[in-house]
């Protein structure tokens, strides 16, 4: 990548919005501008300076990191974020996954929210774009110094949340081979021996043709026993509760009802349950497929 000697970057004064907060920590987190290097104008010469101009300028040139969205002559639908998220992919600072990853968890509804096209019911509900508008100083007519301390409040914010939602993504990843392996070594009860991020990994591996109904997988307080959905989309569903009689139980009359030894709680929506060890979740998940197979001879 060819460089000009100009450094930073420039975003329009003012109030802020999501867009340009998270173009800033895109260019922040792939090493291209440091925080002390963003500067926020409206004017055509102080804007010239600059190597990366976000948001402002009523440009859109990637080859020239020129990313903005708010002139008639850019009919697409990216916001600032998008754009900058765009030339980092072409760029090599995202693999293809990772940059999928990032539009779907994030960028792609910046870019929707700030360009008004999310449903009434999305500008009625709290999210990340609310939370950074949020910041932008709650006086009316905050003067420079304030509004950019709120700037600058919001964009460490912001650089938090990205890193947290790519490490976590790396993390998941390096965890596939384990998911995997569990998959191709079972049938209708995927047993884990750690904790693992599973439930994203197992259907970008084919999950939704699997025949798993369940999860058995350590946590803190024990052994859970968790349904499977029959889609990621679909991930609040289930392909197969837990007993009914089971639902809201807890210690010893769940131990009681369900008949297993060390059997501590089972959720009243029948998703998830409880049991003291690896044995008794799967003896736990065995019995429900059980009921369910005796029910439908029934």
């Amino acid at each position: 990548m060819s460089l000009e000697k100009k450094t930073g970057a420039v975003v329009h004064d003012g109030p802020f919005h999501a867009d340009e907060i998270i173009a800033c920590v895109q260019l922040l987190y792939a090493n291209l501008i440091q925080k002390n290097e963003i500067h926020r104008s409206r004017d055509p010469l102080v804007i010239s300076k600059f190597q990366f101009v976000v948001d402002v300028g009523a440009i859109y040139d990637e080859k020239h990191f020129l990313f903005d969205h708010h002139q008639s002559s850019y009919q697409g639908e990216l916001s600032s974020a998008g754009m900058v998220a765009k030339f980092l992919f072409h760029q090599g600072f995202y693999d293809t996954h990772l940059y999928h990853h990032l539009k779907k968890e994030l960028i792609d509804h910046v870019d929707a929210f700030d360009n008004g096209r999310v449903s009434r019911e999305i500008l009625n509900t709290p999210t990340f774009s609310h939370a950074i508008e949020n910041f932008v100083p709650i006086r009316e007519g905050a003067d420079k110094e304030e509004m950019n301390r709120a700037f600058f409040q919001a964009l460490d914010f912001a650089y938090g949340h990205f890193d947290r939602l790519v490490e976590r993504y790396r993390y998941r990843q390096r965890c596939k081979e384990v998911v995997k392996k569990v998959m191709d070594s079972s049938d209708e009860i995927l047993v884990f021996n750690e904790m693992v991020p599973w439930l994203e990994n197992f259907f970008e591996l084919g999950g939704e043709k699997h025949k798993a109904k369940y999860i058995v997988m350590p946590v803190p307080n024990g052994w859970k026993l968790r349904v499977i959905p029959k889609t990621y989309a679909e991930r609040m569903g289930s392909r197969l509760d837990l007993p009914s009689f089971w639902g809201g139980l807890n210690e010893g009359e769940f131990e009681s009802v369900c008949g297993i030894k060390g059997g501590k709680f089972c959720h009243k929506g029948l998703f998830i349950a409880i049991f003291a060890s690896k044995e008794g979740a799967i003896e736990g998940a065995k019995k429900s497929l059980k009921h369910h197979k005796q029910e439908t001879r029934d």
